[in-house]
This record gives C-alpha cells, structure tokens and sequence, in this order.
C-alpha cells in the first residue's frame, strides 16, 4: 500500500486535481495511524527501559528486569532506527548477567549486539561493539574449532568500535548528549567480570543511573519529536538520538517534510534527498504549536499575552506563504480549525526552549 501512496513530484503534477486529494487523503490517513501507533510503542518502549535500569527492579529480581528487556526489544521490532538498536542493546547486557550460559545463549547475545550496532548510527558509541568483543572471545573459547572465524569478527568489531569512538556524530561528544544507560565507571567493571567469568553478584543494582541523569529518553533531554499525533512529543531525548530518529522517519516516508529548530537553526526540506534550507522561527514555531496542540491558536499559549493578535495573523499568513511554497501548492489551506492540514507527513525535532513566542 505503502508503495501505491508513494509518488515523485512530476507525476503528481499530472495527476487531475480531485485524484491527487484523494491519493493524498488516503496516504496521510495511513501514516497517521501509523504515527499514531508508534507513538504509544515508542513511549511504552521507554518506560520498560527505564524500569530495567531502576535500582530497585535491578536488586529484587533479575528475571523481572530481564522479562521487561525482553517486553521493550519485542515491541521495538515493530519501531524504526534507532528503537530496536537500543532495545538490543540493553537486553543484551542484562542476558550477559547469566551465571550460566550456554553457546546458544552466547551466539544469541553476540547477535544483540550486531544489531545494536547496526543502521550506521554509531549512536551507543563503541560500547555495543566492545561488549560483543567479550563476547566473540568467549565464543572462540567454547568452538575452538572456529576459533579464527571469531577472530577475524573479534578483528572487525574492534575496528567498527575505533570508527563509532572517532564518529564526529557520536552521542558521548559531550556531557548533555550522552545515550547510556548505565555509568561509564559501571561498564568497565563489568565487562572485567563478563571477559573473565568473575561473579557478578556485587554488581547486581550498582550503575544505574540516577533519575536526573540525562542517559534515558524522557529523563531530562531538551529535545521531542513532532509529528501529526500529538503524542510523539511525550519522549524526551538528546539531540543526537532526535537527529538520529528524524533521519530514520525520513528514509520511511521520503516525501515527507522535516524540519529542525533550536537556539541556532531554523531549517526544513520535502523529501529525504533534498537539501535543508532556511525558513522563519516564527513559521516553525507555529507549526510546531499546531503538531503539540492541534485545534488551540498559538496566542492562547503565547508567553508574552501582549504580542497583538494582527501580529500573530501576519506570522499566520506567513508560515501558510512558506508551506505553499515547499509543496509547490498554492491553493493550500492548511491551519483550518487550527489544525495543521497537509498532503503530505511532516516531522520535526524541537528543542524545547526554541518553542517559546518572543
């Protein structure tokens, strides 16, 4: 269906008029159900996580914290980059805490943190790849007759590892970005006790991270991801794991608009390949209100309740003026009901403190 909802800019051109609002109503109905159903996922995701990292969960019951990992990798199946990156990731290392593994499990565990590795993203840093290090070589020590083709993947995560640590994008750049979910002190130790099969009693409930620390989606991020349902916005993230998802939704809807607002940028494009351009705060400002608060004019949430209403009225008819312009469509109306109507999905990341009317 998806393929059948897909066209390129010229064909629409040729399309009769009453046809491409038809196509275009059936496309947007599609993909706000689907929005709609990965936002619930995606924030569902987060909290099983999140509890997974919970001292308490960790300290009580290693299964229910494992059960929990499990819950969020199966749901994040469903989800696009980095969601099931992410998901991997952590159940691999809780899978790592078995006193008892077997080379299934092993093999298994090892596959985790391919995956964790994997859409280019570089987005857990080396850590995924230095975990399945350990994991390779314990491997190579149960099938010593494979012992070289382990090597020769212990050879290749290494090097991957030196690529994501020297990844100008990498999340860990800086303190506000980084994407752990455990201490960078706590991951050393443990991959001590998981490459020389030390106990690993000690260490049960020690690394998590505390309530305030920026290491989780919705924990403290400044960054959200807008979209047609309100709902996306509920996870709050760093900007690396926000920049990361956006090119994630762009590479499934290709034709869609995205945009990217902080402090210093004011950017959108139509269409994964194009190329980002300038366009006014005050535009995405609006349309970033319509996506949080879809059917509320923005004055009503303006912080300064002075700014006139004519002054809202031309910013109005300004970001209507832009939206024609990118979609090449000027019998566009797309805020009726103060809703935001387009033929097309739009995502956006927002830091948060950008939003505000000034």
């Amino acid at each position: 269906m998806l393929d059948e909802l897909r066209w390129n800019d010229r064909s629409r051109c040729r399309m009769p008029s009453l046809q491409r609002q038809r196509l275009s109503s059936r496309f947007l109905i599609h993909s706000e159900i689907l929005m709609s159903t990965c936002a619930n996922t995606r924030r569902e995701v987060v909290e099983l996580l999140k509890k997974t990292a919970e001292i308490k969960v960790q300290r009580a019951a290693y299964d229910a914290a494992l059960d929990l990992a499990e819950q969020a990798y199966s749901l994040a199946q469903g989800l696009h980059a980095p969601w099931p990156q992410l998901a991997a990731y952590r159940l691999a290392q809780l899978l790592l805490r078995e006193s008892k593994k077997s080379l299934e499990d092993l093999q298994r565990i090892n596959a985790l943190f391919e995956t964790a590795s994997q859409h280019g993203t570089r987005l857990l840093g080396p850590l995924p790849q230095v975990y399945r290090i350990t994991v390779l070589h314990r491997l190579s020590q149960m099938c010593p007759d494979h012992s070289s083709r382990y090597r020769t993947q212990m050879e290749r995560a290494y090097n991957d590892a030196i690529d994501a640590q020297t990844f100008p994008g990498r999340v860990d750049r800086e303190t506000s970005d980084r994407f752990q979910i455990q201490t960078s002190n706590f991951n050393l130790v443990e991959l001590a006790a998981f490459g020389f099969d030390l106990p690993y009693e000690r260490l049960l409930g020690l690394g998590t991270r505390g309530p305030r620390d920026p290491g989780l989606p919705n924990i403290q991020g400044g960054w959200v991801l807008l979209s047609q349902d309100p709902k996306t916005a509920m996870v709050r993230y760093s900007r690396a794991f926000a920049e990361n998802e956006l090119a994630s939704l762009l590479e499934v809807n290709p034709q869609s608009i995205a945009f990217r607002f902080d402090s210093g940028r004011s950017e959108w494009k139509k269409g994964a390949d194009a190329t980002w351009t300038n366009v006014g705060e005050n535009t995405l400002r609006w349309i970033a209100h319509l996506l949080q608060s879809p059917g509320t004019p923005p004055r009503e949430e303006a912080n300064d309740l002075s700014l006139r209403a004519d002054w809202f009225r031309q910013v109005k008819r300004r970001a209507k003026l832009d939206l024609c312009r990118i979609l090449n469509d000027d019998s566009l109306d797309p805020f009726r009901d103060n809703r935001l109507q387009l033929p097309v999905p739009i995502y956006g990341i927002l830091e948060l403190e950008a939003v505000r009317w000034s």
